[in-house]
């Protein structure tokens, strides 16, 4: 085999195999949720789930991380400061929650002055705003794999009678990886119209 040959044989080899791994690993289907699609990895699954005041279901990663959404009225808009027991902000400080405290006995103590600095020094997560599928997207990103949420709210999807039907999506503790994942899988949402239109 002449030279030439030989490098260009060897290089048709070595492009066929990166080839053929980014596709293995790229590999991905869209799950139709009814009022919405999404493009998730293949190996994640669609699971129904009951809800009492709007439409819920699940995609589950693995056998223990779950992705939950909820399309509704009253759909969580995910807002750090109101939602969990580490710390609170009210008459304008931060508050924060002591280890040793209960759900029936409270212990806080004075952090600071609830500014956006400080916030920022003790939430989780980062938002940043986006546009899917011409809606306007609260996208909620943890500052570091495995603690906080991954996932994104719209407050209105749909005007339902005297109402906006909201959507959230979102997953906890995931790992780097299935935050990566899930972060393009948000990306690729796209919604049908009012479903009492459909």
């Amino acid at each position: 085999m002449k030279p030439l040959s030989l490098i260009f044989f060897t290089t048709l080899v070595c492009l066929s195999s990166c080839f053929i791994t980014e596709r293995g690993d790229n590999s991905v289907k869209t799950l139709d949720f009814k009022y919405f699609t999404i493009e998730v990895p293949e190996s994640w699954q669609q699971v129904k789930a009951r809800g009492i005041d709007s439409y819920v279901g699940e995609i589950h990663i693995d056998t223990g991380t779950i992705i939950r959404f909820d399309l509704g009225w009253y759909t969580d808009p995910m807002n750090e400061d109101e939602d969990q027991d580490r710390y609170s902000v009210h008459d304008g400080s931060i508050y924060l929650t002591d280890s040793s405290s209960t759900p029936q006995h409270r212990v806080s103590m004075y952090f600071a002055e609830a500014n956006t600095e400080n916030l920022e020094k003790v939430r989780h997560n980062k938002i940043k705003w986006v546009t899917i599928d011409n809606h306007k997207a609260k996208l909620i990103i943890p500052k570091r794999p495995g603690i906080g949420t991954t996932g994104v709210f719209i407050d209105r999807l749909w005007r339902s009678g005297s109402n906006n039907d909201r959507f959230g999506l979102r997953g906890d503790r995931l790992t780097g990886e299935q935050q990566r994942q899930l972060l393009k899988a948000i990306m690729t949402l796209r919604f049908c119209e009012h479903p009492s239109e459909r």
